[in-house]
C-alpha cells in the first residue's frame, strides 16, 4: 500500500484551552459585551470584531472574515493585559479554560506567559486509491428518466445602506470649551461616552483651559485644526437650564449637545468624569507625598482624604464656615490625616492639624493626590468631580470601586444635577422657599464690586450669621459639622473593628 508522510502536534492542547481569531469573535467577546464592568477596557477588539460584522456588508462568511483580519486576537490580548487587576480577573472568569494560543511555533499561555515550544511528529498515512465502483442500487434507475430541472427562486438584490457616521472613514473633531477645570471633567466623560457608543468611527481632540485632565486618556488623539478633514467645535452645556425640572445629570450636559452636533444617539452613559492615570503617575504621586507628606513629619504612604475647605472669590454661596472644616480635623486628630487643597488665587483657611498644601498643586497633582486618598470633603466644586472621575488607588478605599465624598453642598445645586451616587451630598433642596423647586444657583451672598453681572442677579435671597459670626447662605448654615462628620464615620463604621457582625444565607 503506498503511504505519505504528514506532521502531527504531539504536545497539542485540548481544544476547550485553545484561544483563537474565532474564538474571540464567536465566544468571548459576546461574554465580555454582556458584563459592562470589563466591556469598558475592551473596546478595541470590540471596535474591531464590530468592522468584521459590516465588512462587505456582510456578504463574506465569517470565516473568510476572520481570516482575512488576524489582529481581532492579538488585540484581544492586548485590552486583557492592560486591564486594571480586578477587571482582568473577571474577563479571565468569562474564558474559563482558554488561555493558550499559537504563535511563531509556540504555545503560549496568555494568562501565566509560560511559552513551550510546538513538538511535532511524523507519521505515515495510507494513500486510499479511488474506486469508480457503482452501488448496485444506482444501477437500477432507468436510462429514459428525464433529468431533474430545478427553477430557482428570484431572489431580490440585497440593499445595503451604508452608516452615514462610517461612509469616509472615522470623522475628525476637535471640541473646544473653557469654562471651568470642573466643567471639563464633566466634558470627559462625553467624549468617552461617544467612543463607548461608536467604537472606531470618530477620532477626537480637545482644546481647553485644563489640558492636564485630558493626560493619558485613550480616547484623544492629537489632531491639527488646519487639516481639511478636522472639524472644530465648541461644546457646552445647555442642558442645565433644565436641571431643576428634567431628570438629567451633569455628566451628559455635554453629551446632549455633541447628540445634537453630531446628529446621533447616545445610548450608553456612565455618570461620572473619565480621568486616566498613566503609567508613570504612581511613582511620580509617590515622589511627591514623599515630599509633602515628610515636611509635615508623615510617611508618604499614610491613608488620608482631601479637604478643600475654600471657595472662589466671585461664588460666596458656597462657602461654609472655617471653624466648622477645622471640627472636622480636630475631631479626627489621629484618626484620619486631612490634606488641605485649594487654588492660590481663591478663598482658603489655614486650617491646622493637616498637611497644608494650598497653592502647591497644579492640576495633574491633584489629580495624582485624589487617586491616592481615602476620601474627599469639599463643597460643589472641582475636587467633587474628581473625587468620582479619578480611579481609586488599590488599597487605599477599603476595597471599594469608588472613593468615599462628603459635599456640603446646601441648596445652590440641584441634587439630581450634581450628586453622584456613591457621595454622601449633604443638600438642603426642597427645605427653604428659595429651593423648594430643585437648586436656586444663586452666586453670591452680596456684591463685591467686580462689575460682573452676578452682582445683580443669583444673589442669596436668605443670608443669615452664623454661630461663629460669619455671614453665609441660611442653606449653608443648617449643615453642622456633626452632620459632616456622621457621614464619614457612615463610610468607616462597616470596616472598623468592633462593629456589628452581619449574617446572612447569601452571603458567600
Amino acid at each position: 500500500m503506498e503511504m505519505r508522510t504528514a506532521r502531527t502536534i504531539k504536545n497539542d492542547k485540548p481544544h476547550n484551552t485553545k484561544v483563537s481569531n474565532a474564538i474571540v469573535y464567536s465566544e468571548l467577546i459576546p461574554k465580555i459585551k454582556g458584563d459592562a464592568t470589563i466591556a469598558v477596557h475592551f473596546q478595541s477588539t470590540i471596535g474591531k470584531k464590530d468592522a468584521l460584522d459590516a465588512d462587505n456588508g456582510g456578504k463574506r462568511c465569517k470565516s473568510c472574515q476572520l481570516n482575512k483580519d488576524k489582529e481581532l486576537l492579538m488585540s484581544f490580548i492586548g485590552d486583557l493585559k492592560k486591564c486594571p487587576e480586578d477587571k482582568r480577573a473577571v474577563a479571565i472568569s468569562l474564558m474559563g479554560e482558554r488561555q493558550w494560543v499559537s504563535h511563531s511555533g509556540k504555545w503560549i499561555n496568555i494568562i501565566s506567559n509560560v511559552i513551550e515550544e510546538i513538538e511535532w511528529d511524523t507519521v505515515q498515512i495510507p494513500i486510499v486509491a479511488p474506486t469508480n465502483t457503482i452501488p448496485p442500487e444506482l444501477k437500477q434507475v432507468p436510462a429514459q428518466a428525464a433529468p431533474l430541472k430545478i427553477t430557482p427562486d428570484p431572489v431580490a438584490p440585497l440593499e445595503i445602506t451604508p452608516d452615514p457616521i462610517q461612509q469616509d472613514g472615522p470623522k475628525k473633531y476637535i471640541f473646544k470649551n473653557f469654562q471651568a477645570p470642573g466643567d471639563i471633567v464633566m466634558m470627559t466623560a462625553a467624549v468617552r461616552d461617544l467612543h463607548l457608543n461608536f467604537p472606531g468611527k470618530f477620532i477626537t481632540d480637545v482644546r481647553t483651559n485644563s489640558m492636564p485632565i485630558w493626560e493619558s486618556n485613550q480616547y484623544i488623539t492629537k489632531l491639527d485644526e488646519k487639516d481639511a478633514d478636522v472639524i472644530s467645535m465648541k461644546l457646552s452645556y445647555d442642558l442645565i437650564s433644565q436641571s431643576n425640572q428634567g431628570p438629567y445629570h451633569f455628566s451628559e450636559g455635554f453629551t446632549e449637545h455633541l447628540e445634537e452636533i453630531l446628529g446621533v444617539r447616545i445610548k450608553k452613559r456612565i455618570g461620572r468624569g473619565h480621568i486616566q492615570i498613566g503609567p508613570n503617575e504612581e511613582r511620580w504621586g509617590q515622589t511627591e507625598r514623599e515630599r509633602w507628606f515628610g515636611e509635615a513629619g508623615y510617611s508618604s504612604e499614610t491613608q488620608f482624604w482631601v479637604m478643600n475647605a475654600g471657595h472662589k472669590n466671585d461664588f460666596t454661596c458656597k462657602m461654609w464656615p472655617a471653624e466648622r472644616y477645622q471640627e472636622i480635623v480636630d475631631r479626627y486628630q489621629g484618626k484620619i490625616l486631612f490634606v488641605q487643597i485649594g487654588h492660590k488665587d481663591h478663598t482658603h483657611p489655614k486650617l491646622t492639624g493637616v498637611v497644608n498644601l494650598i497653592g502647591k498643586t497644579d492640576d495633574r497633582q491633584l489629580i495624582r493626590l485624589v487617586w491616592a486618598s481615602s476620601g474627599v470633603i469639599t463643597p460643589c466644586s472641582y475636587p467633587m468631580t474628581l473625587a468620582a472621575s479619578v480611579p481609586v488607588r488599590p488599597g487605599s478605599c477599603n476595597g471599594r470601586k469608588h472613593r468615599p465624598c462628603v459635599v456640603v453642598a446646601g441648596g445652590r445645586e440641584p441634587a439630581g444635577w450634581q450628586a453622584h451616587t456613591e457621595h454622601q451630598f449633604i443638600h438642603t433642596c426642597g427645605m427653604l422657599p428659595c429651593c423648594d423647586h430643585g437648586g436656586c444657583w444663586a452666586s453670591r451672598i452680596k456684591p463685591i464690586g467686580d462689575g460682573d453681572e452676578k452682582d445683580r442677579k443669583n444673589m442669596c435671597r436668605h443670608v443669615v450669621t452664623s454661630d461663629e459670626g460669619v455671614e453665609l447662605p441660611y442653606c449653608m448654615d443648617m449643615i453642622t459639622a456633626e452632620e459632616v462628620a456622621r457621614r464619614i464615620d457612615m463610610y468607616n463604621s462597616f470596616y472598623q473593628a468592633g462593629r456589628k457582625r452581619t449574617s446572612s444565607y447569601n452571603q458567600r
